[in-house]
């Protein structure tokens, strides 16, 4: 299904009660594309496994968004966004002040409108990541992670067995040297290498094609064996 927009919630065609619902620090929007691109890739290829409802809400920084402006998106059957912009405020020194309360608001109000349709969600992802690289000084990565931790609930503990071990499937391992899975058979002396190790081939090509599209050449690793 390609990407749909609509101007309300009810126009958004998700028939799943059990989804997990992302809260992204960092995403793509139709004023800025680019920031939160990862995000949304790692969201997509999540959907292959369970459904996911996206709730955004930023500020916008521009002064593009002269009033509280929202999107309702249908990437596909699994992926439905929904974006939230908020202008800063006119007066710099409550900008800070009037961000937080303008953000709790519209948090309040959008998460409850999803749960009221779609019920209570199966897991709840916030936190981000981000990425800061320099060429010939490395790379630094960024994990930032809920403050709570949300346990499993009683039931799925019970689901699991006396011994509270959910049953560990082993994931189909990547083929090592298939180049039809990266780019070994083409790196030429001088070509900016990323070297992408992950063992769900789905994932591992979505972290391919955004090393295409910043001009890297990618090599693919089941394991860091």
């Amino acid at each position: 299904m390609a990407q749909s927009n609509f101007t309300t919630l009810n126009d958004l065609v998700f028939p799943f009660n059990k989804y997990v619902l992302a809260l992204p620090g960092w995403y793509p929007t139709w004023v800025d594309p680019l920031p939160g691109d990862f995000n949304q890739r790692h969201i997509i290829g999540a959907s292959l496994y369970t459904p996911q409802i996206v709730l955004f809400i930023g500020k916008d920084t521009t002064g593009t968004i002269k009033k509280t402006e929202v999107r309702y998106n249908q990437l596909s059957k699994h992926v439905i966004e929904i974006i939230v912009l908020y202008p800063k405020s006119r007066v710099e020194l409550w900008d800070g002040l009037h961000s937080n309360l303008h953000f709790l608001s519209l948090f309040t109000k959008y998460s409850l409108l999803i749960k009221k349709r779609w019920g209570t969600p199966i897991l709840l992802l916030g936190g981000a990541i981000t990425l800061t690289s320099q060429a010939g000084a490395g790379s630094t990565f960024t994990l930032y992670l809920p403050y709570t931790y949300r346990a499993p609930s009683a039931a799925a503990a019970v689901k699991a067995g006396p011994s509270g071990r959910q049953p560990v499937v082993q994931p189909p391992p990547i083929a090592m040297h298939s180049p039809a899975l990266d780019d070994r058979e083409v790196i030429r002396s001088g070509d900016d290498v990323l070297l992408i190790v992950e063992y769900d081939p789905v994932f591992a090509g979505l972290l391919l094609d955004i090393a295409h599209r910043h001009a890297f050449k990618g090599l693919v690793a089941s394991t860091a064996a």
